[in-house]
């Protein structure tokens, strides 16, 4: 008996609730949204017939949308402050983000993150410790060291990142995927600079590159050292190594970009 266009639903479920003291809600959602809501001024009398004693159309919208935020995943919790009038959300994505209700606003902002999988690698710049970049499932992210808050992140869905490396220079972070391609990004804004494609067949694993950044070396689960010839216009495969019989773990370059050393779980 419930007419569908009546019918106003949260697509993923309703995941937290919050009542506040004006008898207002917070209504999180799995689908990510934060809705601050009201009862509408509806009589009940008005829906029910006389021939009826009880309600036909529970689902004939009752709250009214005031403020609605946007938290990118799933609500998991929501927590709010009398004090400073604002709410906590957490998220399923390990994130928490502040709701300022000031002012009649309803202003987001991110708190808190984290790597929603295990962390393959950690990679600080050549001579400078203000950030540090790691990579896991899904994404690269760059870190403060001061503030402990991520600056930016690199997201290729999908996918997982073994390994990455910055330039000497700072101007490019290089990083290994399971999909096996090499891909560059410039480290403040995130921007794709250039994809090496099968670069290896079974994942890229490790990856180190020279001092002038002309070489660059990647180590794939397959077992093979590859030397790379970079340069503005491209990125030329110039040697293959195979003596490894597993996947190769860390490979390091010497100072004076003459030799290098690689290490595989073959042990």
């Amino acid at each position: 008996n419930v007419d569908s266009e009546d019918v106003s639903l949260y697509s993923a479920g309703v995941t937290a609730l919050h009542l506040l003291k004006d008898g207002r809600l917070l209504v999180g959602s799995g689908l990510g949204l934060v809705d601050l809501v009201r009862e509408r001024d509806i009589n009940v009398n008005t829906i029910v017939t006389k021939q009826q004693t009880k309600l036909t159309k529970p689902s004939v919208p009752m709250l009214l949308q005031e403020k609605c935020a946007f938290t990118g995943s799933s609500v998991t919790s929501l927590q709010y402050n009398a004090v400073t009038n604002k709410v906590f959300v957490g998220t399923s994505n390990c994130e928490i983000f502040l709701i300022d209700m000031n002012g009649g606003g309803f202003v987001l902002t991110l708190v808190n993150t984290c790597h929603t999988s295990a962390i393959y690698d950690i990679q600080f710049p050549y001579n400078f410790a203000s950030v540090f970049a790691t990579c896991s499932k899904h994404d690269i992210r760059i870190w403060s060291v001061r503030t402990l808050n991520e600056l930016l992140r690199i997201t290729v869905s999908n996918m997982v990142c073994s390994c990455i490396v910055f330039t000497y220079d700072g101007k490019a972070i290089l990083s290994g995927w399971n999909d096996g391609f090499i891909r560059c990004f410039t480290p403040q804004s995130g921007k794709l600079k250039y994809i090496i494609p099968n670069a290896h067949n079974r994942g890229v694993t490790a990856l180190a590159i020279s001092r002038d950044g002309t070489k660059l070396l990647s180590g794939g689960g397959e077992g093979q050292v590859r030397i790379w010839k970079l340069t503005k216009e491209s990125q030329t495969l110039d040697l293959v190594l195979k003596e490894h019989t597993n996947s190769v773990s860390v490979i390091q370059i010497k100072s004076d970009d003459k030799e290098a050393m690689s290490a595989s779980i073959d042990g």
